[in-house]
Order: C-alpha cells, then sequence, then structure tokens
C-alpha cells in the first residue's frame, strides 16, 4: 500500500475547492495525476523554469523483498502531463525512492515561445510506481557471454 501525507498548504486549499490529492483519473490509468499545490496561478515567460509543490509526500512502504539473487524494491517516476503544452520537467523524469518522505516538488521549463500559466489543484504530472531490482555488481574482466552488440560497436539500429 502507498501512504501519502497532505501538507498543511495542500489541507487549506483542499478545504477551499482546490485538492492537491493524487488520483487516477480512471481505472486504466497508470499514473497517479498530481497537482499544483499553489495559492495563486503561477505565469512562467519562455525559458522560465518554476520549482512547483504537489502537496504531498509519499512512501512507498517496506517494499524491499529479499532473493536468492536480488532484491526488489518500489519506485516512482514523475512524468509530465501531455496536457501541459510548454512545459517540460526540469530533469525530464523524476525519481522517487522507496525511503522518501518528504514533499515531492517539480521543476518545469517553458520550452515555448509564449507563457504559460499554472492554475491551482491544475493536474501537472503524472506518478506512476515501478518494481526495481536491487542487484550487487561485480567486476570482472571479461564479460560471462559476448553478445553480437558488445563483439560490434555495439548499435543495434542504422548507422547515421
Amino acid at each position: 500500500m502507498i501512504e501519502y501525507k497532505l501538507t498543511a498548504k495542500a489541507k487549506e486549499l483542499k478545504a477551499k475547492g482546490f485538492d492537491c490529492t493524487p488520483r487516477r483519473a480512471s481505472t486504466h490509468d497508470a499514473g497517479f495525476d498530481l497537482g499544483a499545490c499553489i495559492s495563486k496561478p503561477v505565469t512562467l515567460l519562455p525559458g522560465q523554469m518554476v520549482k512547483i509543490p504537489t502537496g504531498v509526500a509519499v512512501w512507498l512502504g517496506d517494499t524491499l523483498q529479499r532473493q536468492t539473487q536480488y532484491s526488489m524494491a518500489y519506485a516512482g517516476l514523475f512524468l509530465p502531463r501531455s496536457s501541459c503544452k510548454g512545459l517540460r520537467l526540469e530533469n525530464t523524469v523524476g525519481l522517487l525512492d522507496a525511503g522518501y518522505q518528504k514533499e515531492c516538488f517539480l521543476k518545469y521549463r517553458n520550452i515555448s515561445d509564449v507563457s504559460v500559466t499554472i492554475k491551482p489543484a491544475q493536474r501537472i504530472a503524472q506518478l506512476i510506481i515501478i518494481p526495481t531490482l536491487i542487484m550487487e555488481w561485480s567486476e570482472v574482466q571479461d564479460f560471462t557471454n559476448q553478445t553480437s552488440r558488445g563483439a560490434g560497436d555495439g548499435s543495434s539500429g542504422d548507422k547515421m
């Protein structure tokens, strides 16, 4: 189970009708929509960057599961919503580690040539939860098996 806490600001906005609670828009959606936890609209000029609070702290739980050769944990990926035209997450994809329990923030840059406005509680990102393998690393002189890509130049596609 994923646990979350709303910040004091998110609770205040929720009481005013601006809900930043993470939710999926439909049962078929993989991502949980996250809203902008802001009191008033924020306008980004072309090229401008802004850090937007989500009003949500997330804990993915004690998800580390020990297996025979590896461990598994959960992680979250922050992805931009396609409806946020002109905005790009500054690091393109954000990572939420399972142990992080503080408020999540998103840095957006306006990559368009016009101003873009973010409104209070506007859905600005999606959070998807993925399982990840945690494996031990082993330094070797040669790989156990050599693939065709390891023997060539590494490319699997056409040359440019």
